[in-house]
């Protein structure tokens, strides 16, 4: 760095993080550390009525359904709809649990549950 002062120019240096590059800032390099160590959240689980289960990636529930993405090539929809009426909800949660898996039901009719 260059600081002038009274027609005087000198130079100047400043003080640097560690391993970093020059014009880099050492408060941005800690933030790819962070990402790097989250780890993926394990697949959620529906256990249904009938005994049956699936696993889950991405979903939402809205309406008194589960709203999952799907392949339209190999379901023929974009969305698959489960109603919750289908899913056997104490079995669901508890594997879900067991799993370490986040998933919980709206408490209210006009609460919305996601998961990216």
């Amino acid at each position: 760095m260059r600081i002038a002062s009274n027609g005087d120019a000198r130079e100047v240096e400043t003080p640097r993080a560690s391993g970093s590059a020059p014009g880099l800032d050492s408060s941005n390099s800690g933030r790819a550390g962070r990402a790097e160590s989250v780890s993926e959240l394990p697949n959620a689980v529906l256990v249904f009525r009938d005994g049956r289960s699936q696993e889950i990636r991405k979903y939402v529930i809205a309406g008194g359904s589960v709203f999952i993405p799907s392949d339209y090539w190999t379901t023929g929809s974009w969305t698959q709809k489960i109603p919750i009426a289908d899913v056997d909800v104490p079995e669901t949660l508890k594997r879900n649990q067991q799993r370490g898996a986040k998933f919980a039901l709206p408490s209210n009719p006009n609460e919305v549950m996601m998961r990216p």
